[in-house]
C-alpha cells in the first residue's frame, strides 16, 4: 500500500478483529504497509489447492472465503467459511504446507495479501500476532489425529470409534424395574427381555441399583435368599452412571477400572440405556473385554505372558478408534495393574509370607506406572512397603509367631523377586537402576520409606533428585493402601515446606531441555534421532510433578496435575491446555513409534535398542511442524519454573 489514507484505513479496519485489536496502531503500521489488496468475484477462486502456502497469508476485507476440501469422487466439500477480519490458511502457512484445500470467494470479496515471509517477521516482532497464531497452530493436531486414524486403521479388528457418544452405542430402551421388584420378579423379566443385567429404578426414574447374572450365585444362590426378598437387598449400589454424551472411552474406562460388564447411562440424570461390553468392544480376540477376562481368569504366568502381548496389540487398534494418548495410556496402565494384580495373587500361592497374619504390605508403583501413562514399551519401577502388627487377620491360614522385621523383609524381597522375573518375562524389562520391589532398599516399612524421602529432600543431592523424580509418582498398586497413604502424606507436607528442596527439584526439572535449537527448529543428534522421551515428554512430566508438589496436589497423572494446579497458581486455563495438548501429541508420538517397533519385531525385521529413539527425518511434514510446537510449549512452561524459582 503506498497512500497513507490506505494504509491508516486498513490500520483502522483491522483493529476490529482479533488479535489486531490488541496491536497498537504504531506496531500495526508496518504491517499494513506490506499489504496489498486483492479481488476475487463471487465463485473465483482466491487461492487453489496445492499451492505453496508460504507464498502469503490472505486477511478477508470484504466479503466472505470459503474452505473447500476435496471429498470422495473429487466432489468440493464445503468447510471453514473465512468473514472479514479472518486469515487463511495460517496452519499450512507457518507449518510450510501445501494447502490441500481451495479457497473461493463466496461472495464479491476484496483480501488483504502479505507475503510469508514478511508474515514470519511479524510474528517475531508482535506478541499478540505470535500468539494468536501459535494457539491456531494446534487445530493442526486434528489433522494429524485423523490422518493417524487412517493409517492405523487398515491393521484395526474393529471400526468401532471410541470417540463418539455413549448414546452411539444403546441399542435398546432401558429395561428397568421399580425400587421395590422382589428378586423373583427381577429375574423373570431378565429372562424374558433376554438381557444380562437389570436396572432398579426410583419414583424419578433415576437409577438406585443394578442385578446382574454375576450377582445371582454370591448374592442369592449361596446364601440362600428368598425370591420374594426386594431385588434392592442384593443389587449393586450406588451405581456408577455416566452421561450419554461422555465418549464410549469412559465407559471402556469405566468398565476396565471397576470390573463392570454394563454401564448405566444417564440423561439429565434419569436412566437412558444400559451398555454392556458387547457393545462397545468388536475388536474380536483382542477386545478390552477379552483381554481384562484373559488376565482375570488367567491360571499361571504362561497365560499371563500371551495376555500382555494382547495388551499390546490391542492399544494399536484403539488408535486406529480415535482412543487419544491420555485415555490410551491409562487404558494400558489399568491392564498393566490389572496383570501385576494377578500375577501377585499367582505367586502368592507359594510365598506364605504373603499371607501370614502378622504381616501387612502393599505393592508400590513408581515412575510411568505411578503416574498412569505407560506407553507399551516400559520397564518396571516399583517398590514394597509392609508393617507388623501382633494380631491375626480374620481368616487367615497362617499361624506364625509374630516374625522378626529382618525376616519379613527378607520373604518379602524374595516374594518381589519372584514377580519381577515373571512380569520381565511378560514384556517389562527389569528396571537397570533395580528401581524394584526385590531391592532391599525398597522393601521397607512405613517409618523406613518415610526416613528415605526425609533424607532426599534434606540431602538434596544429584542422586536424590533423580530419586525423588520417580518415587514422588508413587501410588498403591495392590494390597494395603492405608500403608501407602502413611507415607505420601507427610512426605507431600515435608516437600510442599522446604523451599531450598524445591528450587533444586525446579533445577533438577531444567536438564531435560526441549530439542530445540538457537533459532527455534528441532536440534537432532548426528544420527539424526531424538529420544522423545527425555527431549519431549519428561520436560512436561517434570515441570507438572514440581509445580503439583508446589501447590499441595496429591494428583499422580500429569494431565490431572496440570489441570489441578492451574488455579492454585494463577495459570491461566489456556496456557494448561495448551501444555497438555502438547504433552499427548508427544505420548502419541512414543506410542506410534513403539508401535511401528511391535510390528517390525513381529515380522522379524528386529526393533531399535531404544524405543523411545525416532528418526527426524521418517517424521511427516505436519508432525514434524506439531513436535516442534509442543517442544516450544515445553519451553514456556520451563520458562515459567525458571521465574517461579530464579
Amino acid at each position: 500500500m503506498s497512500s497513507q489514507t490506505i494504509i491508516d484505513s486498513a490500520v483502522v479496519q483491522l483493529q476490529r478483529f482479533a488479535p489486531f485489536d490488541e496491536i497498537p496502531a504504531a506496531q500495526l503500521l508496518p504491517f499494513a504497509r506490506a499489504l496489498t489488496i486483492q479481488f476475487f468475484a463471487a465463485g473465483e477462486i482466491a487461492l487453489p489447492a496445492g499451492r505453496q502456502a508460504s507464498e502469503a497469508i490472505f486477511v478477508v476485507k470484504a466479503g466472505s472465503v470459503r474452505e473447500e476440501r476435496a471429498a470422495a469422487g473429487g466432489a468440493a466439500s464445503p468447510a471453514t467459511v473465512f468473514a472479514p477480519g479472518e486469515m487463511f490458511p495460517i496452519g499450512e502457512v507457518i507449518a510450510e504446507l501445501n494447502t490441500h484445500s481451495a479457497f473461493r470467494a463466496v461472495e464479491d470479496s476484496f483480501v488483504y495479501a502479505i507475503p510469508a515471509a514478511q508474515f514470519r517477521v511479524f510474528l517475531a516482532e508482535i506478541p499478540a500476532l505470535r500468539d494468536f497464531c501459535e494457539r491456531q497452530i494446534f487445530n493442526l493436531l486434528e489433522r494429524s489425529r485423523t490422518s493417524l486414524r487412517a493409517a492405523y486403521a487398515a491393521q484395526s479388528l474393529s471400526e468401532h470409534p471410541f470417540t463418539q457418544s455413549i448414546a452411539s452405542a444403546i441399542k435398546r430402551a432401558p429395561v428397568t424395574c421399580p425400587i421395590d421388584t422382589t428378586i423373583g420378579d427381577a429375574l423373570a423379566r431378565m429372562h424374558h427381555e433376554k438381557i444380562g443385567a437389570i436396572v432398579l429404578v426410583d419414583a424419578q426414574n433415576c437409577a438406585a441399583g443394578i442385578l446382574t447374572e454375576r450377582d445371582l450365585i454370591g448374592r442369592v444362590v449361596l446364601p440362600n435368599v428368598a425370591l420374594t426378598s426386594p431385588a434392592i437387598l442384593v443389587a449393586s449400589r450406588p451405581v456408577s452412571t455416566l452421561d450419554e454424551q461422555q465418549p464410549m472411552s469412559a465407559a471402556a474406562l469405566m468398565m476396565v477400572t471397576k470390573n463392570f460388564r454394563h454401564v448405566v447411562v444417564t440423561r439429565d440424570g434419569k436412566v437412558s440405556g444400559v451398555v454392556s461390553e458387547r457393545n462397545l468392544f468388536a475388536l474380536q480376540r483382542r477386545s478390552l473385554a477379552a483381554v481384562t477376562d484373559a488376565i482375570a481368569l488367567a491360571p499361571d504366568i504362561d497365560s499371563l505372558v500371551r495376555a500382555a502381548a494382547d495388551i499390546r496389540h490391542l492399544s494399536r487398534s484403539l488408535v486406529a478408534q480415535g482412543v487419544t494418548a491420555a485415555i490410551l495410556t491409562q487404558l494400558i496402565s489399568q491392564l498393566n495393574d490389572q496383570l501385576t494384580r494377578r500375577m501377585l495373587e499367582i505367586l502368592a500361592r507359594s510365598h506364605p509370607i504373603s499371607t501370614d497374619s502378622h504381616v501387612r504390605w502393599c505393592w508400590l508403583a513408581f515412575g510411568s506406572e505411578g503416574r498412569h501413562e505407560q506407553t507399551i514399551s516400559t520397564d518396571q519401577d516399583n517398590g514394597l512397603v509392609f508393617d507388623i502388627v501382633d494380631s491375626a487377620r480374620e481368616g487367615s491360614t497362617v499361624q506364625f509367631q509374630r516374625p522378626e522385621k529382618s525376616a519379613v523383609r527378607s520373604a518379602l524381597v524374595q516374594f518381589a523377586l519372584a514377580v519381577n522375573h515373571a512380569l520381565a518375562r511378560c514384556g517389562y524389562p527389569l528396571c537397570k537402576g533395580n528401581i524394584m520391589a526385590s531391592n532391599p532398599d525398597l522393601c521397607l516399612s512405613v517409618e523406613e520409606w518415610v526416613a528415605k524421602f526425609s533424607h532426599w529432600i534434606d540431602a538434596g543431592d544429584p542422586q536424590s533428585l533423580l530419586n525423588a523424580n520417580i518415587f514422588f509418582d508413587m501410588r498403591p498398586l495392590q494390597g494395603d493402601e492405608s500403608l501407602a497413604e502413611g507415607i505420601t502424606r507427610p512426605v507431600a507436607l515435608l516437600a510442599k515446606s522446604n523451599g531450598r528442596f524445591r528450587k533444586q527439584m525446579a533445577d533438577n526439572a531444567l536438564t531435560h531441555q526441549p530439542a530445540l535449537n538457537l533459532i527455534g527448529r528441532i536440534d537432532a543428534s548426528k544420527t539424526g534421532t531424538i529420544d522423545i522421551k527425555r527431549v519431549g515428554a519428561m520436560p512436561f512430566t517434570d515441570g507438572a510433578r514440581l509445580l503439583a508438589l508446589a501447590a499441595g496436589v496429591r494428583a499422580t497423572r500429569t494431565r490431572d496435575r496440570l489441570m489441578e494446579v492451574g488455579p492454585l497458581l494463577s495459570i491461566p486455563q489456556e496456557e494448561i491446555q495448551s501444555w497438555i495438548e502438547a504433552f499427548e501429541f508427544v505420548q502419541m508420538l512414543r506410542l506410534r513409534h513403539q508401535h511401528a517397533n511391535l510390528s517390525a519385531d513381529e515380522s522379524g525385521e528386529g526393533v531399535f535398542e531404544n524405543a523411545n529413539e525416532i528418526v527426524v527425518a521418517t517424521l511427516s511434514t505436519l508432525d514434524h511442524r506439531i513436535l516442534r510446537e509442543a517442544f516450544h510449549q515445553a519451553r514456556r512452561l520451563q520458562h515459567r519454573i525458571e521465574l517461579d524459582y530464579q
